[in-house]
């Protein structure tokens, strides 16, 4: 290795002496002569003895000058002089270059290249850096181990030819490589052609742009795939050099669905174009309908699947027929069907084909079938359960499904269900899940799906189904009274409930109050399994049919009947609503104790019932609707009202008091039941553990009053009889003086007649009324004009209606008032 020698000081000066150096064997060799002055001196470093077996290391390189002495028996000696330098001069061991990666770059430089070798060192205290040397350019590198450093590659406009490449640790001595490098212009990507192409990938995408080199090995000239709306590897494919504006990228498959990607090239594998070409991978799944009628009235082709691209390119095509797209969009194609080329009355299959690209092709298999459009005359029932398993069968002609791309399907409003194709003049349609229930359908039927035919009969279907439940739970056998809210309600059909699953439920009878609401009943008796237990929660449905029945046996009329026609299928017809609507059954709790049981009235206080030991409480189920207000649990105090309960625990409720609208003052204490209801209606029975008493601020003084009225009331109505009765005459008869009575009073008892009543005809005529003891009037005898005296008790005395007129003279003798009665022996 040539090396240059510094000094520090301002020369070297000899005329007589020889510089040399000492190697570490202590041998001299000799460098070189000089007679003149110099700062600095050139020499070549010489090979160790051992070089082959050592990794080299530091040694000191001293200047020194040679002395003749005198000979000692007959030997000579040479004394080397060298001054005090210490310098230091180090040895290593050759690397060696495998190989380096990228082999090619852009002319401006600056491309990462990796080196791999093996002996590489990094000392730059000795001087030990590694270079490499790209042509006749030496660029400085980046040390990362003894086997492997990293350049940039030094800017060269030569991009005909390709390069050596070398490396070494002191820029001087280069172990080169057997391969080349070469340097090519930065290509620019202008288009791409096409732009889409199928997920599975082998599209040729022709890259147009420009200057590309045909230099590049094919590991280095690269096509790359970059995904941008999501994070994935990216994928690459070995490019096809065309010409120098021209490359072929062939596309990779595997994406799995439509997906846009950026385009990129590269001639050394690592440096890439920034075109930001953009790529549609597209992934066809399906298209719908497959068959139509052929009368063109088949609707639109619906393709589905991905990474569709709208453009000039993109077509269906129908046996050879291409159509135009109505929509294009990232995942739906929409074209029109067109007639078939045989007829409206063709039916046969035809082939179908789509393309994004104008190159690459979609075929369908089994194509497109067309069939003769189907007449629909009438449906029956005209209502069902908007969700359940409810049918409905369409009468009508040229109904099949002898192909494989037939869709049978019903439809009413938006909603959709399958059908299935009974015989060429019946279809039983399958009622789909339909949300909206408040309105009228009109039922549909088509054989693909999509083109649809109305029922010529007009008629439209009724959808019931349920909203909520009210209450949602009840103690069993109470035959609770279930409110039940909903749509399409038939006052003319067997409103039915259903509480149960099929095999264990019990039905009941309803009424239907309006087409939104009914009531049911809960069965007296429900057989509860022995391995659920109390309380139990069932589904609750209802329906408009009878339990059993085939609502198609009196519609024989509607149909067509064909003498070749085939056995009828059995159909299981289910009209029951299938809803998240349940209803629980509890065992009706007892109430053992509440606490407190006494409250002022207004006064708002939390009440805890208790439940009896043999019983418990159970916890409400929330309700359906944010209008329910029914359901939950209730406390209810007497005439006072209820209030909401809070479950607490199996055997706790709290309730609260409610809020009483009478005033304090009217009430001194009353004593109510408290029931709680753990469904809002059905109350515990009331027992001597349930009474509850609320205490006003009224006094026993405040009922004076009120007992004085009544009195002073009493004695007025008392009062008033008295004076009326003066006033009033008997019926028919006017009031004459009172005249008293002579005759014998245990003759007017017994209502016998005076002895001489004969002989006195004229005083039959006369009747007159004397006034009782009580100021009354009473028509009891008759009296002569005759004025007679009073009667000595001063008393007028009743007597009974004689059957003829009084003796005169007996009526006027007087006689005692009283007498003995024979019988009693009393007056």
């Amino acid at each position: 290795t040539d090396t240059i020698l510094y000094t520090n000081t301002t020369q070297f000066s000899s005329d007589s002496y020889e510089e040399e150096i000492l190697s570490l064997n202590e041998e001299v060799k000799l460098l070189f002569k000089e007679k003149r002055k110099y700062d600095k001196v050139h020499s070549v470093s010489p090979r160790l003895p051992n070089w082959d077996r050592t990794h080299g290391g530091q040694v000191y390189l001293e200047l020194g000058r040679s002395a003749e002495l005198q000979t000692v028996d007959s030997k000579e000696f040479l004394i080397h002089n060298y001054g005090p330098s210490f310098l230091e001069y180090y040895y290593y061991k050759q690397p060696k270059l495998k190989d380096f990666k990228p082999r090619a770059g852009p002319t401006s430089g600056g491309t990462v290249v990796v080196i791999r070798g093996c002996w590489f060192k990094y000392m730059p205290e000795y001087g030990v850096i590694p270079y490499a040397k790209f042509g006749d350019k030496i660029t400085k590198c980046h040390f990362e181990s003894t086997v492997r450093v990293v350049c940039l590659t030094p800017p060269n406009n030569d991009t005909s030819t390709y390069h050596d490449v070398g490396i070494s640790l002191n820029g001087i001595d280069f172990t080169m490589a057997e391969s080349t490098y070469h340097y090519y212009d930065p290509p620019v990507i202008k288009s791409i052609s096409p732009k889409s192409g199928p997920e599975s990938g082998g599209s040729r995408v022709r890259v147009i742009g420009g200057p590309f080199t045909n230099l590049s090995t094919g590991t280095e000239f690269m096509c790359r795939f970059q995904a941008i709306d999501h994070k994935s590897p990216p994928k690459y494919i070995p490019g096809i050099f065309e010409n120098s504006t021209s490359v072929i990228c062939r596309t990779p498959g595997g994406w799995g669905s439509g997906n846009k990607v950026h385009v990129e090239v590269t001639f050394n594998g690592e440096e890439y174009t920034n075109s930001n070409s953009v790529f549609y991978f597209y992934s066809v799944t399906s298209a719908n309908p497959r068959c139509g009628p052929s009368d063109g009235t088949a609707g639109n082709l619906h393709i589905h699947g991905s990474g569709f691209q709208n453009s000039e390119l993109v077509y269906c095509s129908f046996d050879g027929t291409q159509q135009k797209p109505l929509e294009v969009s990232w995942d739906l194609i929409v074209c029109k069907i067109p007639k078939p080329k045989h007829g409206e009355d063709f039916f046969g299959a035809v082939p179908l084909e789509v393309s994004l690209n104008g190159v690459d092709g979609h075929k369908f298999e089994g194509g497109f079938q067309y069939y003769p459009q189907i007449n629909v005359t009438d449906f029956y029932p005209r209502t069902g359960p908007a969700k359940g398993k409810g049918v409905v069968k369409f009468y009508g002609n040229r109904f099949r499904s002898d192909f494989s791309q037939a869709q049978p399907a019903c439809k009413f409003g938006k909603y959709i269900g399958k059908a299935e194709v009974l015989n060429s003049h019946e279809l039983l349609c399958f009622i789909p899940e339909i949300e909206v229930i408040n309105q009228t359908y009109v039922p549909e039927a088509a054989l693909n799906a999509q083109s649809f035919v109305r029922s010529t009969s007009g008629a439209l279907f009724v959808p019931y189904g349920i909203y909520d439940i009210d209450p949602n739970s009840g103690p069993i056998g109470a035959q609770t009274k279930i409110l039940v809210s909903g749509e399409g309600f038939a006052k003319n059909g067997k409103a039915k409930c259903r509480l149960g699953i099929p095999g264990a439920y019990a039905t009941v009878d309803g009424a239907v109050l309006s087409d939104k609401k009914m009531i049911c009943v809960s069965p007296k008796e429900m057989e509860v399994p022995s391995a659920v237990g109390m309380p139990y929660s069932v589904p609750i449905s209802v329906s408009f049919f009878e339990e059993k029945v085939n609502p198609w046996t009196a519609r024989r009329d509607l149909l067509q009947i064909q003498e070749n026609r085939t056995t009828e299928k059995i159909i299981h017809f289910d009209p029951w609503t299938e809803t998240g609507h349940v209803f629980r059954f509890y065992t009706q709790p007892k109430v053992a104790k509440i606490n407190p049981n006494t409250c002022k009235v207004r006064d708002i206080i939390d009440v805890y019932a208790y439940a009896d030991p043999s019983t418990s409480f159970i916890e409400p189920i929330a309700p359906t609707s944010s209008s329910d207000m029914e359901t939950g649990i209730k406390c209810q105090f007497g005439r006072f009202g209820s209030t909401p309960g809070v479950y607490v625990n199996s055997t706790t409720v709290r309730c609260v008091t409610p809020n009483i609208k009478d005033d304090p003052s009217t009430i001194r204490e009353e004593t109510v039941n408290l029931g709680v209801a753990m469904n809002g209606h059905d109350y515990t029975a009331d027992n001597e553990h349930t009474l509850f008493k609320f205490v006003g601020t009224k006094t026993l003084f405040s009922y004076w009053p009120y007992i004085i009225g009544i009195i002073l009331g009493i004695i007025a109505i008392i009062a008033l009889i008295i004076c009326c009765s003066s006033f009033i005459p008997g019926p028919g008869l006017s009031p004459p003086p009172a005249v008293p009575v002579e005759d014998d009073l245990d003759v007017a008892h017994r209502g016998n007649k005076p002895k001489d009543a004969g002989n006195a005809p004229a005083l039959a005529k006369r009747p007159h009324t004397l006034r009782d003891e009580f100021g009354l009037y009473r028509t009891r005898g008759y009296f002569p004009d005759k004025q007679a005296s009073p009667a000595p008790s001063g008393r007028n005395t009743f007597l009974p209606r004689p059957s003829a007129a009084p003796n005169k003279s007996s009526m006027l003798s007087p006689k005692p008032l009283f007498k003995q009665h024979p019988l009693t022996k009393q007056n």
